[in-house]
Formats: C-alpha cells, sequence, structure tokens
C-alpha cells in the first residue's frame, strides 16, 4: 500500500470514519499488489526513476514526517491526501504524454467507488469525505487526459474509400 493511502486510512481510522475508509483502503491495495509483482521482474531493478519522480517522492515523504511532528489523525489524512497528490504526479504526466499506456477502466472505477462512497455518508467530514473527494478529482482529471487519446489501433491504416 502506498504509504500516503496507508496514513489516510490509518487516520479515517482514528477518527472513526467507518466505512469510508475502505475506500481508501482498496485504493491503496492495487498499487501496493502492482508494486509487488512488479518486484518479481529483472527489468524493473535496472529502472532509474526521474528527477521529477524523486520530486514527487520527496515530497511524499516530507508530507509522511509532517503527520508524524502533528500525531493528528485530521492533519495526517490531510497530508496523506498531499503526499498522495505528489506521489500521483507521474501518473498524470504519463496520461497526459502517452493516453494510450494507460486503462481508463480502472479511473472509472476507482472514481466510481469515490461517488459511491461520498452518497453513502451520513455526515459530511473531512476525515469521512477528504479522501474520496480529493479521489473523484484526481480520477476525473486522468480520465479527461486519457479521454483525449488517438483512438486509432496502432500498425493499422485508416481504410481509404474505393
Amino acid at each position: 500500500m502506498g504509504r500516503g493511502t496507508g496514513v489516510a486510512f490509518a487516520a479515517q481510522i482514528a477518527r472513526h470514519a467507518g466505512l469510508t475508509a475502505v475506500t481508501t483502503l482498496s485504493v491503496g491495495l492495487g498499487p501496493l499488489i502492482v508494486f509487488l509483482c512488479a518486484l518479481s521482474r529483472p527489468g524493473f531493478r535496472a529502472a532509474r526513476p526521474r528527477r521529477a519522480e524523486l520530486c514527487c517522492a520527496a515530497l511524499s515523504l516530507a508530507a509522511l514526517v509532517g503527520w508524524g511532528i502533528s500525531a493528528d489523525p485530521t492533519i495526517a489524512l490531510a497530508l496523506s491526501i498531499l503526499a498522495d497528490g505528489c506521489a500521483a504526479v507521474p501518473t498524470v504526466v504519463k496520461c497526459h504524454r502517452q493516453p494510450g499506456s494507460e486503462d481508463r477502466t480502472v479511473y472509472a472505477l476507482m472514481g466510481l467507488s469515490a461517488v459511491l462512497t461520498l452518497a453513502t455518508l451520513p455526515a459530511w467530514t473531512f476525515p469521512a469525505a477528504g479522501f474520496s473527494c480529493y479521489l473523484l478529482a484526481l480520477c476525473a482529471v486522468l480520465l479527461v487526459l486519457l479521454s483525449h487519446q488517438d483512438r486509432r489501433v496502432p500498425g493499422r491504416e485508416a481504410a481509404l474509400p474505393p
């Protein structure tokens, strides 16, 4: 699970956010499983992160350190959303530069999960709604970027009329 998402989940539990924390947990488990699977690939260890990716990782870690210093679950949730947002920057850039490399279904389902979570909230508090609002906004941005992908299939030329 991403550190930011794990902290957000723990902060929501500490603030008694209830079942809304399940969305946060599920969003974090997916990337964790992908990361663990990627570790088994030989090419993964040879890959070097770019400078921008390292900056995003540093900002994510700084947000986590800020939470550790504050020891307040609400601040932890806010900083974990910031950390997750920093960690999402490379994905946003990739969706902009290479929209064909990502699957819209994943982000559509994550956005739907956020919408359903928000629709079932008995009370709109930051611990209950904060991460789902962030997730919905992130998924909306990614889906807009991915909707601009070239719809042509690579390697297939458009058929000319006779």
